[in-house]
């Protein structure tokens, strides 16, 4: 498990072991590269080497950058559905501070991922 913070100051997400110890800087994102959410434990290899079967799906989701993705599970459905529609609000504003591509190169990219 991970303690996920988001530090409004710099603009980042930050994790660490577990909740007061300080994240090193490659423990962090930050929100400006956040570009899309996915949810649920299938959307990540990781989640589902990783985590028991038992795990709600509604739990899970992963944040998607251009270079990596952070896999993240919540303790409850609210905490999930909170941080889901924050991220996405995140997603959200930094696709229109993007320069737009064609639609052709947007499907290359992922058919690339």
């Amino acid at each position: 498990d991970r303690f996920v913070a988001v530090d409004t100051d710099s603009g980042m997400v930050r994790w660490s072991k577990k909740r007061g110890d300080k994240p090193s800087m490659g423990r962090s994102i930050p929100l400006s590269e956040v570009v899309d959410v996915l949810h649920g434990r299938d959307c990540s290899v990781v989640f589902k080497k990783h985590l028991p079967a038992a795990v709600v799906d509604e739990l899970c989701f992963s944040l998607v950058t251009k270079d990596r993705t952070l896999d993240l599970k919540a303790q409850d459905k609210a905490t999930a559905q909170a941080w889901m529609a924050f991220f996405e609000n995140v997603a959200r504003k930094n696709s229109l501070k993007m320069p737009q591509q064609s639609a052709d190169q947007q499907n290359a990219d992922r058919k690339s991922v």
